[in-house]
């Protein structure tokens, strides 16, 4: 059962779902699995990916359902294999151990490859126990991750025939730093500086503080929190951090926020706006040639455009008023066509078909009852 973990693991970060030097992307993992199976899991509870999709992929500390083995197989069979990444070569690498007689020669044959910080990381280690990383960017510079034991043995001697500090960096080609590194760990005694000790700032008094912010509190009462905070920033941090509770009781406490506006009375506001609504749609129906009389017509004829349909949860009158007095395209259509009729039989023209369409402004194509209403009004203007 371990086995399969690993053998999951291999053939996920053959597939490209590979982060670091031994993990899986998890969150990549799960987006696929809902692509190619989100079917599945809508009708299958058991095909969900709640937390088993994770499991599966380490080591196997427990049983999963068959039907779970089969669907991570059924991925993993569903995704082509990824091309080996090789951002540093075939190989062999030369190893850079200084101290080796096979400096610069091609003798390392592995290298391990891991993403650090969105960045391809390889790391090289070669017989001597030299071993040393690098990014995979034009001009990158390695990093000794291990200087072998050549390094600690030439290091001694150096020590030992009183070679300077910068002479043995220059023999090693390490930094001076760290030479003092390495002679401090292995108790070597020099006559150079050691690595000095770290300075150790003496810890606050959280009471001076406490005091100085009440003090200026006293020295100022009028000023407001934010104004106080402005006068002595590192004070006021470095309460906020260590004794939060403390600056919170203290005064100036923060004032409370001014209510900039009444609470407005929704049931006065809806009845006013019903009144107006069915107002304003009267004036509507009276404009020649007719205009539609639309929500977004009745809000710009109030001047509040968009703001009735965003409140009509709070305005239930002006919801009713709303589809009593608004109407449709048919009836709109209908009510251009009577209108119609009557400027043909004003101008003394005949009414007819196609004239009413072109002064309604009416497309060919119209609802039957917009083409009813077209015919019926042309057999009354023939009688």
């Amino acid at each position: 059962m371990r086995r399969w973990g690993q053998e999951y693991r291999a053939a996920l970060r053959a597939r490209g779902f590979g982060r670091g030097a031994s993990h899986i992307d998890q969150s990549a993992l799960v987006d696929a699995y809902l692509a190619h199976f989100g079917a599945v899991a809508d009708v299958l509870p058991e095909a969900m990916p709640d937390g088993w999709l994770v499991a599966i992929t380490r080591k196997h500390r427990k049983g999963f359902a068959p039907l779970r083995h089969i669907l991570i197989r059924q991925l993993i069979g569903s995704r082509p294999l990824v091309p080996e990444l090789r951002p540093f070569g075939f190989g062999p690498w030369p190893c850079r151990n200084p101290l080796a007689d096979h400096y610069g020669h091609p003798v390392i044959s592995e290298c391990q490859i891991h993403m650090e910080k969105k960045k391809i990381i390889g790391v090289f280690r070669c017989a001597c126990g030299y071993a040393f990383s690098r990014a995979a960017e034009l001009g990158s510079r390695p990093r000794i991750l291990n200087p072998s034991p050549l390094f600690e043995s030439r290091l001694r001697e150096l020590v030992a025939t009183g070679t300077s500090l910068r002479g043995t960096a220059r023999t090693l080609q390490v930094d001076p730093r760290t030479v003092l590194r390495y002679v401090a760990r292995l108790g070597l005694t020099t006559l150079w500086k050691a690595l000095p000790e770290q300075v150790k700032l003496p810890p606050i008094d959280g009471m001076a503080m406490r005091a100085q912010w009440s003090r200026a509190y006293a020295s100022e009462p009028n000023l407001t929190r934010k104004e106080l905070r402005a006068r002595m920033p590192a004070v006021y941090m470095w309460l906020y951090r260590h004794d939060r509770n403390w600056l919170l009781s203290q005064p100036p406490l923060p004032k409370p926020p001014e209510r900039k506006r009444a609470r407005i009375n929704w049931a006065d506001v809806d009845g006013k706006t019903a009144m107006l609504l069915r107002k304003e749609a009267a004036e509507l129906l009276t404009h020649t040639p007719p205009v539609p009389v639309t929500r977004a017509a009745l809000g710009r004829a109030l001047g509040r455009r968009g703001w009735l349909e965003k409140r009509l949860h709070k305005l239930p009158l002006c919801a009713a008023v709303l589809d009593d007095v608004t109407e449709t395209e048919e009836a709109f259509q209908c009510r251009r066509i009577a209108w119609a009729d009557a400027e043909l039989r004003q101008r003394g023209l005949p009414v007819q078909v196609w004239r009413l369409r072109r002064l309604a402004g009416l497309p060919e194509n119209c609802p039957i009852m917009v083409e009813v209403a077209l015919w019926r009004a042309q057999s009354r203007g023939a009688q």
